[in-house]
């Protein structure tokens, strides 16, 4: 049934609180009663909204630590969880602690080959999406593109993005070194001199003194 308006006098209020996943962004909260209190705090905190078919709360990913902390510290209340599994729990604090690096898409625009295009220019829509998603999440990304469809661009694209953190490990199936030390040059403007290709162990130490 649905959930009964309790005040908050007199004696704590028990709570129970379902934690689940919604989608890549939001998970779902659900209350065991309708307390003035939570609703007014879940109303006001920010990018929480009702979903009247699942009558759930979503919740940012990012922030939901940020909402169970308040949650549990409301006076007058006295919260229980069923929460999400431990991974699962882990994963979210991990994104929330990640910080949203969308500024370095600048040096995406002013990244130029020699014909004077830049490298926003030069990728397809759905590409400067996966790599704006990808700053979103502060470069730690799975692009799932279907083959053929420009996840080596986006990758370099990326790459560029923190060129200020490198130098960077590219790890790939042997029969691709060639084509990565290719497109790194061609889509992130990087010199023939700066990409250290290893075919086998003796190519360490040229790799290390290179990264010095």
């Amino acid at each position: 049934g649905r959930p009964t308006a309790v005040p908050v006098m007199g004696p704590p209020v028990s709570v129970f609180g379902t934690v689940g996943l919604a989608s890549c962004t939001h998970c779902s909260l659900k209350l065991s009663r309708t307390v003035p209190q939570l609703q007014d705090m879940l109303r006001s905190f920010p990018g929480t909204s009702f979903d009247i078919a699942t009558c759930a709360w979503l919740v940012p990913i990012r922030s939901y630590p940020i909402l169970r902390e308040r949650m549990d510290n409301t006076p007058g209340v006295n919260m229980s969880w069923k929460d999400l599994t431990p991974i699962v729990h882990n994963v979210l604090k991990a994104t929330a602690m990640r910080k949203d690096d969308s500024n370095r898409y600048e040096r995406v625009h002013t990244t130029v080959d020699d014909a004077g295009q830049s490298l926003d220019e030069r990728m397809m829509p759905f590409q400067r999406e996966g790599v704006r998603f990808g700053l979103k999440q502060g470069g730690r990304v799975l692009i799932g593109d279907e083959m053929g469809l420009g996840k080596t661009v986006q990758g370099c694209a990326l790459l560029k993005c923190y060129e200020d953190e490198w130098p960077a490990l590219i790890i790939t199936p042997s029969s691709l070194r060639q084509q990565w030390y290719l497109a790194l040059q061609q889509w992130s403007n990087a010199l023939e001199c700066d990409v250290q290709v290893v075919f086998d162990k003796n190519d360490m130490d040229r790799v290390k003194r290179a990264a010095c």
